[in-house]
């Protein structure tokens, strides 16, 4: 496997209102990033609640939860970084390399809408 020297945005949300989980982003490390950082840009709250989760393939072919950050409830920028030797902060920051297959998703908490934007960008 190839180590990567420059960081690449793998995924991006762009803004909109949503109501409902968009999607889940399947990634692939192909070029040995060690990390993800995963940010959302929330422009209206509203009485929503969005989340970001990552997960990791294991060998028994299921998805796990490596990083699920607490819900964002106000507007602002929330960045979420998996990466080793990152000092762990709960619920946004995880000391673990990035595995080859994973999955990033924004999580809605309840079906009120939410404008914001949302990206995953892998850090060598």
């Amino acid at each position: 496997m190839q180590k990567s020297t420059h960081a690449l945005r793998a995924w991006q949300l762009g803004s909109a209102s949503r109501t409902a989980t968009a999607g889940v982003f399947n990634g692939k490390n192909t070029e040995g990033h060690r990390g993800i950082m995963v940010g959302i840009d929330v422009t209206t709250i509203g009485t929503g609640s969005i989340s970001a989760v990552v997960r990791a393939l294991f060998p028994d072919g299921n998805y796990r939860t490596i990083l699920s950050t607490t819900a964002v409830v106000a507007n602002g920028t929330q960045l979420s970084l998996v990466y080793p030797g990152t000092p762990e902060t709960a619920n946004i920051k995880v000391s673990m390399g990035l595995p080859l297959d994973f999955q990033v998703e924004i999580i809605h908490n309840n079906a009120n809408a939410v404008v914001y934007s949302a990206f995953a960008e892998l850090i060598p």
